[in-house]
């Protein structure tokens, strides 16, 4: 069974390729928008956290992933360039004691994006955070930073050197006004319980031309990394997500209009998620999101499979989602190999080991896979020294924590 259900996910991202494989002109507006939503603090630092529970311990681990994808982009003046937008990710982290005792952690991550080669134009983002863990609990306190893009013009338009002058105002999304809104610092508070809750609350500074902060982003999850229930239901989860209205979604891509308009003019979302890991003990993840507030919509729903075969560990995931009134259909996909078996539950198997990977992403609505630009064709490399599960694969895979045993691990 898990074979067939590998090579349907396989037949689905073959299918989908085929049918939307026509070139897409992307704007400078739109590549700034999901940019700037690449980056959820929310997940990434929550994922990490669960982690570093699973095994027991905090973790040490260094990590760099390079992504490039060809496209073809509108210039301020009317005209179209073809050009090879690339991001590059790296993630250091230094850690020692253990979750269930007493450790301390910190680290940065970093996130370049460019249109290239040889170009300017582009943005970086970074978190820099510390934390603690004690007696089950870890708390971590996050400090983010965003370059906003170079290269465009008031209006958000790749220029190409010219001045704002010489843009074009009837490129200009709707509302928009030149100035458009700054970007600014925002910061992060996370908890996690070996229960499986965490609560992750994240304060930003408030739209241009407003000053001071505000609470813009919350999100409570629930997923018990113990094998409570029967292996057939995996691991399920449950969380409820306040987005932020000043930045939009992260897989609200294509809507830049909506992205950069003022925080007065959109009610926050919320989100509730639901689904689980491992089903069936076969490593079966679905997922499945819906919006509640302002109104009610179906907003993504995806499955995923991964393996591991060996020292190898492969993944895919499908996805439909919703961009611009319509349902739209994505995949993902990505092998890795590692000089140890994956899924090591033991502490003394945590160390500074070493992986690789390799990924293909089309049209996919999740920001691990680049920006979640329409249509886009990614490919991608990644390096991992630690943990392999330290780093954000493309497709995310929960392990189950091993059960309890008698025995204290070394």
């Amino acid at each position: 069974m898990p074979a067939r259900f590998g090579a349907c996910l396989a037949l689905l991202a073959v299918l989908g390729a085929s049918r939307r494989a026509a070139a897409q002109t992307y704007t400078g507006p739109q590549v700034r928008a999901a940019t700037e939503a690449s980056i959820d603090i929310l997940k990434d630092q929550v994922s990490l956290l669960a982690v570093q529970d699973r095994y027991g311990s905090v973790l040490s681990y260094l990590s760099g992933t390079y992504k490039l994808s060809p496209m073809r982009f509108a210039e301020a003046d009317g005209t179209r360039s073809r050009k090879v937008a690339a991001r590059v990710e790296t993630m250091v982290g230094l850690g020692f004691g253990t979750t269930d005792g007493f450790g301390l952690f910190g680290g940065v991550w970093t996130d370049i994006a460019r249109i290239g080669p040889g170009s300017q134009d582009g943005a970086w983002q970074g978190i820099a955070f510390v934390g603690a863990a004690a007696l089950g609990f870890q708390l971590a306190y996050d400090f983010y930073l965003d370059n906003p893009f170079d290269g465009v013009d008031a209006y958000g338009n790749f220029n190409s050197g010219k001045t704002t002058a010489e843009s074009d105002p009837g490129f200009a999304p709707a509302g928009l006004a030149a100035g458009g809104r700054s970007g600014g610092p925002k910061n992060a508070i996370l908890v996690y319980h070996e229960s499986g809750a965490s609560l992750v609350v994240v304060r930003e500074a408030k739209p241009w031309p407003e000053s001071g902060t505000t609470v813009s982003e919350v999100r409570a999850q629930l997923q018990p990394l113990r094998q409570w229930l029967d292996k057939r239901f995996g691991l399920p989860v449950v969380a409820v997500q306040k987005l932020s209205a000043l930045r939009g979604s992260g897989d609200m891509a294509s809507a830049a209009a909506d992205a950069q308009a003022p925080a007065s003019d959109a009610a926050a979302p919320y989100e509730i998620e639901v689904g689980s890991d491992n089903l069936l003990d076969a490593g079966i993840r679905v997922r499945a999101v819906t919006r509640v507030q302002p109104d009610v919509a179906f907003r993504r729903a995806e499955l995923a499979k991964y393996a591991d075969v060996g020292l190898v560990t492969w993944a895919a995931r499908a996805f439909a989602f919703e961009r611009d009134g319509g349902v739209n259909a994505g995949v993902d996909a990505f092998a890795q190999v590692s000089v140890w078996r994956p899924g090591e539950p033991r502490r003394e198997a945590v160390g500074f080991t070493t992986s690789a990977a390799l990924s293909y992403s089309f049209n996919s609505p999740d920001a691990t896979s680049f920006v979640p630009l329409p249509n886009a064709h990614v490919f991608g490399i990644q390096f991992i020294v630690g943990v392999p599960e330290t780093a954000k694969p493309l497709v995310p895979i929960v392990r189950p924590k091993p059960a309890p045993t008698s025995e204290k691990p070394r």
